[in-house]
C-alpha cells in the first residue's frame, strides 16, 4: 500500500462545494451535445448542398417556341412539350402526343406491378411522373407539375403522415409552385418508398440525399469491438469495486488481513456508507471510461468529411456506406467509352466505294452524290439533336450519344452548304424508327424519299456495328452515288481490322430501297423489332472509323489501381481488336509483343492470339465458357475458371456485365488457397482473405441491375441515363475513371481515419482504466476524479475525432493491398502502439502518484479524495501530465498504421488538426485552478516537466516502429523464401531471392536514417528558419 486507508472523518466538511462535480458533469454533457448538434447541422447542410448539385444535373429536353431547349426539371411548366427517350424518367405528369417509336415504360413505383406498360397516343397516352422510359422515343404534353402531379400528391400524403404540412390548402402562385417542385426533388424518395410495392427497377429511389441501406462492414466491426470493450470495462469496474469493498470490509470490520494485524474490529456506522459509495463511483467511472463513446462520432465525422471532399473530386455520394466499401474494392469493371476515353468522338477514317479515306477527307466532284447520300443517311437515321441551352441563346449544343453527335458533325461538315435540319428535311420524311439497343446493336429508320413519297418508294437506313450490319449487305454504292456494284467485302474487312487494331471503332451505314407499292403497315406489325432478323440485301454506303482518344490521366490511374491490389477489367460493346488496343493504351493489358525481325506475320499473330487467350474475349465466347450448355444459366464453376484471367470483355451486353459482376462477388475460388496459406503460417494474400469486392461503372438503363447489385455502383453524371443514376451508389460528375480511383483513396482514408481514432481512444481508455484501477487497488482511490475522467473521455475524444478525421488521403494509401472484410480492424501495428503507449503512460502516472510529491516538493494528494476535498498540486500534476500525454499520442496516431518515423509529416497541410490541438492545449490550461475539475494552478516549470513526461511518447513510438518494421520485413523475407522454394527453377529462384534479400536489407537499414533526416529538415524549415 502506498498510503494508509483514509477514514471517513478526513473528508472535508465544506459541503458548499458539493454541487461542483454534478454541474461539471452536466456542463461536459452539454458541450458534447452541442458538438454533436453542430456536426449534425453541418452534415445536413452538406447533404442539402449535394442535393442542389444533383438537382442541377436533372434536366429534360423540351420544345418551346419551336426550338428544342434543355430545361431543368424544376422549371417545367404545364403546357411544355417534353421529348423523352429510352433511359429517361418522366419528370411530370404528361400525355403522349407523338410516338417516334414504340414506347414502353415502367410504372411499378406507382402501381406496384412489375409488368412493363406499352404506351401509345391513342390507347394508353398517360405518362405518370417518376415512370421510367425503357424503350422508344416520344413527345408528350405536360399536364401537371410539382405538388399537383401524381408524385407530388403522394409526397403530400407522406408529409401528412410525418406532420410536415399535411393536406394543406394548395397555393397557386408561381413562386410557391416553384418551391413545391424544388422540395419535391428532395422528397421523391420517401414518396417512392411509400408507394412502391414491387421490385426491379421500379424500386429505385429518385432522390440524391445520401442514405443508409444496411449496416456497413466497418459499422458492424465497430459495434462488435465496442461491445467487447464494454464487457472488459464492466468486468474491470466490477472487479475493482468488489476488491475495494472486500478489502475495506476485511480491514475495518473483520480485524485485519494478516496475523500481524491488530484486531481492531469496528462497529457499523452510517458514515461508512460513504466509503462504499465512493468505491461504487470508482467502478462506474472505470466502466464509463472503458466504453468508447466517441467511435460513432468519429465515424460520422470521417464519412461527412470524405463525402464533402469527394465532391471536389467529382464524386457525388448517394450512399454513405459506399465510401467505406470502395476502400476495400478488389475489382473494378469499367466501361470504355467516356470513362477510359474522353468521349470526344471524331470521324477519322471512311471506307466508301471501294476506297479507304484517311483522316483528311478529300471531297471531289466525282464523289459529290456519294457524300450527299451518306450525309442524308446519317442525318435521317439519328437520335441526336442540335439544341440550345436557353431560348435566348442562339448557339447550338449537341444532345445525344457521342457517337451520334460525331456522325452529325461529320455529315454537316460534308455538306457545308446545308445544315443538319435542312439535310434531314430534304432527305425524306421519317415514318418509323427502331432505335439502337444493346441487344441488337443497330438502328433503323424507315422513310419516304421526297421525290417518291406518293409514288411508293420506301427506304430503310441502317447503321450499327460492322459485325452486325456487314453480314446483311450484298452490294455497295458506287462513287457516282447512283450505281450499285458488288460488295468488296475482303477489302473492307482488311481496312476495318487495321483500324480496330489502332483503337478505332468501326460503324457501317447502309440502306435498302423497297419495291414500288410496298406496304409499310407490314413493318408496323413487327414493331417488336423481329424485322431485324429477316432484313437482308442492304447496300453498303460507307464504313466509318470513329476515334475516341484515351484520357491522359487514365493510364496513371490504372497503374495506381494495380499497385493498390485492384484489378481493372474493361467491359465494352466495341469489337475485340478495338477493345484490346484501348486496353493496351490504358495499361490494363501489357503492350503487344514485339514482332520478330525474321518471323512471319502468321506466327506473330498466333503468338499474340495465344497471349490473349482467356485474357480478352468477346461476349459470345464469354457466354459459351460461363453458361451451362443445356440450361443456359450461369455456372459458377465455369465462371470461376474464367474471371481470374479475364481483363477485357468485348462485344458484351449488359447481361454479360451483370453476370461477370455477380459471378466475381459470389466466387469462392480463393478460399481454399487462403486457408492453405493460413495453415502454413502465411496469410498475406490480397487483403488477407475474404471475397472479392466489385465496383461497376455504367451509364445505360440496362446497366441498372449491375449498378444496383454490385458492391459499389458508379453511374456517369454526364452521359448516364436517369435510371442508371438512380441505381448507383456514387455519381461520377465528369464520367472519368480517375475520379473512381479517387473514390478508392477516400474510401481507404475513411478506414484509416477510423483506425487512427480507434488507436487514440484505445490508448486513452486502456491507460485511464489502468491508472484508475491501479490507483484504486494501491491507494484506495483513483488519482483522476470523475470530472477529469469525463473530460478525457468525452471532450478530448470529440475534439480528437474531429482532428484525426480531417487528414486528406495520400498516395501511400494506394501502395497497400485492399483490406479484407474478414480482417480485424485492429492491426498488429495498432496493438503494439496501444500496448506500448498505454504501458508507458501507466508507468509514468504510477511514478507520479507514488513519488511526484517528493520530486516536485509539494503536498501529497494521497488520502485527499472525494469532491469535497480541496484540490492538490500533486494530483493536478498527474492529471496534467496524463492529458498532455494524450495530446502527444494524438500526434503519434496521425501515422498509427504507417512505417514512417516522422510523425509530423504533412501536419502543416491539415489546419483543422493543428487548430484542434491548440484548442485542446488552451482548454487544458484554462481549467487549471478551477474547482469544477478539482485542479490547482501550476507553475511554468511544472508545465515544462509535464510536457517532458508526455513527450517521452515520441521516441517510444519511433523505437516500437523500428521493431515492428523489422518484424514485418523478416516475415516478408520468409514468405519470399517460401515462394522461391516452390519455383521450378531452384537455382534461378535462389539467385533472385538473394538479390531481393540484399536489396531489402539495404533499403530497410537506410530507411530510418532517411526518415529522421526528413524529420529534422522539416523542423529546421518550419521552426528555425521561421523564427530567425
Amino acid at each position: 500500500m502506498l498510503s494508509d486507508t483514509v477514514a471517513p472523518d478526513t473528508v472535508a466538511s465544506d459541503a458548499a462545494a458539493g454541487w461542483v462535480e454534478g454541474a461539471a458533469i452536466l456542463g461536459a454533457v452539454a458541450v458534447v451535445a452541442t458538438v454533436t448538434a453542430i456536426n449534425d447541422y453541418q452534415k445536413q447542410a452538406q447533404f442539402e448542398a449535394l442535393n442542389a448539385v444533383a438537382e442541377s444535373t436533372e434536366t429534360t429536353l423540351a420544345r418551346r417556341d419551336g426550338a428544342e431547349v434543355i430545361v431543368p426539371n424544376a422549371s417545367l411548366l404545364v403546357g411544355d412539350v417534353i421529348l423523352l427517350e429510352a433511359g429517361d424518367v418522366v419528370p411530370a405528369d404528361a400525355v403522349l402526343i407523338q410516338t417516334i417509336s414504340d414506347v414502353v415504360v415502367d410504372e411499378s413505383h406507382m402501381t406496384g406491378e412489375s409488368e412493363d406498360v406499352r404506351k401509345s397516343a391513342d390507347a394508353s397516352p398517360v405518362l405518370l411522373s417518376g415512370s421510367k422510359v425503357l424503350q422508344g422515343r416520344c413527345a408528350a404534353l405536360v399536364v401537371a407539375v410539382g405538388m399537383n402531379s401524381q408524385m407530388g400528391l403522394i409526397t403530400k400524403l407522406v408529409r401528412a403522415q410525418e406532420g410536415e404540412g399535411g393536406m394543406e390548402t394548395e397555393r397557386s402562385d408561381d413562386d410557391d409552385d416553384d418551391d413545391d417542385r424544388r422540395r419535391l426533388a428532395s422528397t421523391e424518395a420517401a414518396a417512392a418508398a411509400a408507394a412502391a410495392a414491387g421490385g426491379g427497377l421500379g424500386a429505385f429511389s429518385l432522390h440524391w440525399l445520401p442514405y443508409d441501406r444496411t449496416k456497413t462492414v466497418l459499422q458492424s466491426k465497430l459495434e462488435t469491438l465496442a461491445r467487447d470493450i464494454g464487457r472488459v470495462g464492466f468486468f474491470a469496474g466490477a472487479s475493482c469495486t468488489l476488491i475495494l469493498s472486500a478489502s475495506f470490509t476485511q480491514r475495518t470490520f473483520l480485524g485485519g488481513l494478516g496475523a500481524g494485524d491488530v484486531a481492531t474490529a469496528a462497529t457499523w456506522e452510517w458514515a461508512y456508507l460513504n466509503d462504499y459509495v465512493h468505491f461504487f463511483i470508482q467502478g462506474v467511472t472505470i466502466v464509463v471510461v472503458a466504453v468508447p463513446e466517441g467511435l460513432p462520432l468519429a465515424v460520422t465525422l470521417a464519412l461527412a468529411f470524405s463525402v464533402r471532399r469527394m465532391l471536389d473530386d467529382n464524386n457525388l455520394v448517394r450512399y454513405l456506406g459506399a465510401c467505406e466499401t470502395m476502400g476495400g474494392a478488389t475489382t473494378i469493371l469499367s466501361d470504355k467509352t467516356g470513362t477510359l476515353t474522353r468521349n470526344e468522338m471524331t470521324v477519322s477514317r471512311v471506307w466508301a466505294a471501294g476506297r479507304s479515306r484517311g483522316p483528311f477527307l478529300e471531297r471531289c466532284a466525282d464523289d459529290a452524290r456519294l457524300w450527299r447520300e451518306l450525309a442524308s443517311a446519317i442525318c435521317v437515321n439519328s437520335t441526336a439533336r442540335f439544341t440550345v441551352v436557353d431560348v435566348d441563346e442562339a448557339t447550338g449544343e449537341q444532345k445525344g450519344a457521342r457517337t451520334e453527335t460525331a456522325l452529325l458533325q461529320f455529315a454537316t461538315g460534308l455538306m457545308r452548304d446545308r445544315g443538319y435540319a435542312q439535310l434531314r428535311r430534304d432527305a425524306c420524311v421519317v415514318d418509323k424508327v427502331l432505335p439502337f439497343t444493346s441487344a441488337r446493336k443497330r438502328m433503323c429508320s424507315f422513310a419516304w424519299t421526297p421525290d417518291d413519297r406518293r409514288g411508293g418508294r420506301y427506304r430503310v437506313y441502317v447503321k450499327g456495328a460492322a459485325a452486325d450490319v456487314l453480314s446483311l449487305c450484298d452490294s455497295q454504292l458506287a462513287r457516282d452515288g447512283v450505281a450499285i456494284e458488288p460488295l468488296e467485302l475482303d477489302a473492307f474487312r482488311a481496312s476495318s481490322l487495321e483500324w480496330e487494331k489502332r483503337g478505332v471503332r468501326v460503324m457501317v451505314v447502309a440502306f435498302k430501297d423497297f419495291e414500288s407499292g410496298f406496304d409499310p403497315s407490314t413493318l408496323r406489325a413487327s414493331a417488336s423489332g423481329a424485322f431485324y432478323l429477316t432484313l437482308r440485301g442492304l447496300t453498303l454506303l460507307a464504313g466509318i472509323g470513329l476515334e475516341d482518344p484515351i484520357r491522359p490521366e487514365v493510364p496513371g490511374a490504372i497503374a495506381r489501381c494495380q499497385r493498390a491490389g485492384i484489378c481493372v477489367r474493361m467491359v465494352t460493346g466495341d469489337s475485340l481488336p478495338t477493345a484490346v488496343a484501348v486496353a493496351r493504351g490504358c495499361g490494363i493489358l501489357p503492350p503487344a509483343p514485339a514482332r520478330g525481325g525474321d518471323g512471319d506475320g502468321d506466327g506473330d499473330g498466333d503468338d499474340e492470339k495465344a497471349s490473349l487467350d482467356g485474357v480478352a474475349m468477346d461476349g459470345e465466347a464469354f457466354r459459351a465458357r460461363t453458361r451451362d450448355p443445356v440450361t443456359g444459366a450461369v455456372d459458377q464453376e465455369r465462371m470461376d475458371a474464367v474471371w481470374p484471367r479475364l481483363r477485357v470483355l468485348a462485344r458484351s451486353s449488359p447481361e454479360d456485365k451483370y453476370a461477370l459482376a455477380t459471378g466475381i462477388m459470389r466466387s469462392k475460388r480463393f478460399e481454399k488457397e487462403r486457408e492453405r496459406e493460413r495453415g502454413g503460417g502465411r496469410g498475406r494474400g490480397r487483403g488477407g482473405g475474404g471475397r472479392e469486392v466489385v465496383a461497376v461503372t455504367g451509364d445505360g438503363t440496362n446497366d441498372a441491375p449491375a449498378l444496383k447489385d454490385a458492391d459499389v455502383g458508379f453511374a456517369m453524371g454526364v452521359c448516364g441515363t436517369t435510371v442508371a443514376k438512380d441505381a448507383c451508389d456514387i455519381l461520377l460528375l465528369d464520367d472519368n475513371f480517375a475520379s473512381a480511383v479517387s473514390a478508392v483513396r477516400w474510401g481507404r482514408n475513411v478506414f484509416e481515419s477510423i483506425q487512427k481514432f480507434l488507436t487514440f481512444q484505445l490508448t486513452v481508455n486502456v491507460a485511464a482504466v489502468a491508472t484508475a484501477s491501479v490507483g484504486a487497488l494501491l491507494i484506495g482511490e483513483s488519482p483522476l476524479t470523475a470530472t477529469q475522467m469525463l473530460w478525457l473521455n468525452l471532450i478530448m475524444d470529440s475534439l480528437a475525432g474531429l482532428a484525426l478525421a480531417t487528414d486528406a488521403p495520400t498516395d501511400a494509401l494506394l501502395s497497400r493491398p485492399p483490406c479484407s472484410s474478414e480482417a480485424s480492424i485492429i492491426t498488429p501495428r495498432m496493438r503494439w502502439h496501444v500496448a506500448s503507449q498505454a504501458t508507458y503512460q501507466l508507468a509514468a502516472m504510477t511514478c507520479l502518484v507514488a513519488y511526484g510529491d517528493a520530486w516536485f516538493r509539494v503536498d501529497s494528494g494521497r488520502g485527499a479524495y472525494g469532491s469535497l476535498a480541496p484540490p492538490t498540486t500533486h494530483y493536478t500534476l498527474v492529471f496534467n501530465a496524463f492529458v498532455l500525454s494524450q495530446l502527444v499520442n494524438q500526434i503519434n496516431c496521425r501515422v498509427a498504421n504507417d512505417a514512417t518515423f516522422n510523425v509530423f509529416r504533412g501536419i502543416e497541410k491539415n489546419a483543422t488538426f493543428t487548430a484542434m490541438l491548440l484548442c485542446e492545449v488552451a482548454m487544458q490550461a484554462l481549467i487549471k485552478g478551477g474547482a469544477a475539475f478539482h485542479t490547482s494552478p501550476l507553475t511554468a516549470e511544472q508545465w515544462g516537466w509535464c510536457a517532458a513526461i508526455a513527450a517521452g511518447g515520441l521516441p517510444l513510438r519511433a523505437a516500437v516502429t523500428a521493431l515492428v518494421n523489422a518484424r514485418e520485413e523478416r516475415e516478408e523475407i520468409d514468405d519470399d523464401d517460401d515462394d522461391d522454394a516452390d519455383d521450378d527453377d531452384a537455382d534461378d529462384a535462389d539467385a533472385d531471392s538473394k538479390k531481393k534479400k540484399m536489396k531489402r536489407t539495404l533499403t530497410s537499414r537506410a530507411k530510418p536514417l532517411r526518415e529522421w533526416l526528413d524529420f529534422w529538415r522539416w523542423v529546421e524549415m518550419k521552426l528555425f528558419r521561421g523564427l530567425f
